[in-house]
């Protein structure tokens, strides 16, 4: 054998082994196993996929799907499946930060039993819409006073 063929079959054999370590190091990741859960709303407005999921403050999944059925929506979140939820949970939409980004709340219960996956909540909720309020009441402050032009 030449050495130029030599050569050839160590670097055939070098990078064989070197695509065989990384499909085998990536083939053992795992993804983390998470659960889906349903909630049904009368309005998400501002709501968006990928949005998170959080309890206590801390994220624990995200929004997957949103459809209409039956003139609600239906939202459907995953969470990773260590959490354990109790089926008196609620799941609420929440507004935060100066933007008023949306995201989801799960208030949890106090039921020794858990959600199982693909389950629905029972209690469902919205945030509150602080600039709704306070138009609302401008205008029956504006009714009241009988104020017609601003």
């Amino acid at each position: 054998m030449t050495p130029q063929n030599r050569n050839l079959c160590i670097g055939i054999v070098a990078i064989t082994v070197l695509i065989g370590t990384v499909l085998w190091a990536s083939g053992n990741r795992t993804a983390p196993v998470q659960n889906t859960y349903y909630g049904i709303f009368s309005t998400v407005q501002g709501l968006k996929i990928g949005a998170p999921v959080y309890i206590f403050g801390v994220q624990v999944g995200t929004v997957q799907h949103m459809q209409l059925i039956n003139g609600q929506v239906q939202v459907s979140i995953r969470v990773d499946s260590a959490v354990t939820i109790p089926i008196d949970s609620s799941l609420e939409v929440q507004t935060a930060g100066l933007f008023a980004e949306k995201s989801m709340t799960v208030l949890l219960g106090f039921e020794a039993d858990a959600l199982a996956d693909k389950a629905e909540f029972m209690y469902t909720g919205n945030a509150v819409d602080v600039m709704g309020l306070l138009n609302q009441q401008l205008d029956r402050n504006i009714e009241k006073r009988g104020v017609k032009n601003l």
